[in-house]
């Protein structure tokens, strides 16, 4: 009967009504379970991020600390030069007045 056809029809939209808000209960499940393996993932990424920056500090340090280095070496063989320089004008100044004090020497 026209009844039955009718309530068979209600029925079946009532019974698939009931599959789609499983089914969207379903998909809002994965949604949430993505949503939080998304959380984990920038997480991690963040995590990653703040390790890689202070990987680039210490490198930054220690290239800051090579350069001072090298430029204290650079600064040391300046003033070895200097000192070497200055040592030899001594021996040229001392080997002058020597050779004054031996010519005073023969003259008298």
């Amino acid at each position: 009967t026209e009844k039955e056809q009718a309530q068979a029809q209600r029925q079946q939209m009532a019974d698939a009504k009931d599959a789609v808000e499983a089914e969207k209960a379903k998909i809002e499940e994965e949604m949430q379970a993505l949503g939080k393996d998304l959380d984990s993932v920038l997480l991690k990424m963040k995590i990653l991020e703040e390790s890689h920056k202070r990987e680039l500090q210490g490198v930054e340090k220690e290239r800051e600390a090579r350069n001072n280095e090298a430029q204290m070496f650079q600064q040391q063989q300046a003033a070895q030069q200097e000192m070497a320089a200055e040592w030899d004008r001594q021996k040229e100044k001392y080997k002058q007045v020597k050779d004054e004090l031996d010519q005073l020497k023969e003259a008298v």
